[in-house]
């Protein structure tokens, strides 16, 4: 299962350094060891039989089982055991993700990799980015294999391979992208682009320190819908030459902030479609 596990992860450039195995909790001493300490502290007890975690002096909350009458932990004794591992080797931030409960046993359920197979890995990375961790999240499989804008994943990468294109073109009748004259992009579309670029790092930089991939998402498709925007209403090719470099280099700069963005969402940045 565990190999099943990584070749999944694989396909979607997922590289975790350690998968750790609960049962050394148990061989090593560590469960012992935090249930000595939980005693000694007094903040255990025991009672029918049980031993008790006393949640109500930590958090406030209800005591809760750690150790069955039967001599079987609960599954909340091994977590807590295993984050105390983490602290002992160094760790002073933790993310947990808990899955939903279990409400049905029905097995009506399609697999990540059924989902990759379906829709490709990157979009099933970007469906999932792009929702918030406190939202619902329904899939759309539809939506996921549109070839069109409406698709988002689809949006980005052929805005990039646009770009891409264009840069081809216009270079290929001598043009040259140059920062020597932006002072000469004036016009709404062009300052507009030009600020959406300039937000890019606090963009990256929020998304970070606050844990929401999805804002990277949501700047990106602003980015390529202001890119759009610029080029529909301001050409490379038949502007005077100063002019014609410098917009170059807003499409070059464009192109290169949505491959970045796309790589940090572990997103691929086709040059062609």
């Amino acid at each position: 299962m565990l190999n099943d596990i990584k070749k999944s992860l694989n396909l979607l450039k997922i590289h975790h350094k350690i998968f750790f195995n609960e049962k050394s909790l148990y061989e090593d001493g560590k469960i012992d060891d935090l249930l000595g300490k939980f005693k000694s502290n007094g903040l255990s007890y025991e009672k029918d039989g049980a031993i008790w975690l006393k949640l109500s002096e930590l958090t406030g909350g209800e005591d809760k089982v750690i150790v069955k009458a039967t001599g079987e932990p609960t599954y909340r004794l091994p977590d807590i055991a295993y984050h105390a591992v983490k602290y002992d080797r160094g760790y002073d931030v933790m993310i947990d993700i808990f899955g939903s409960d279990h409400n049905t046993r029905k097995a009506n359920y399609i697999t990540l990799d059924e989902l990759i197979d379906e829709v490709g890995s990157d979009v099933v990375r970007y469906f999932f980015n792009m929702r918030t961790i406190s939202s619902h999240m329904n899939f759309d499989i539809d939506l996921a294999k549109k070839q069109s804008d409406e698709n988002p994943v689809f949006y980005l990468q052929y805005a990039h391979a646009r770009i891409c294109s264009i840069i081809r073109t216009v270079e290929s009748e001598n043009l040259k992208p140059s920062t020597n004259n932006l002072n000469l992009l004036i016009e709404e579309e062009e300052q507009g682009l030009l600020k959406k670029l300039h937000k890019f790092e606090e963009e990256v930089l929020y998304s970070a320190e606050n844990y929401e991939p999805q804002k990277i998402c949501a700047y990106l498709e602003d980015l390529a819908a202001a890119f759009h925007k610029f080029y529909t209403f301001r050409r490379i090719l038949g502007s005077e030459k100063n002019i014609a470099e410098a917009r170059l280099a807003l499409a070059v700069a464009t192109k290169t902030v949505i491959k970045n963005g796309l790589t940090i969402l572990g997103v691929s940045a086709p040059e062609k479609m």
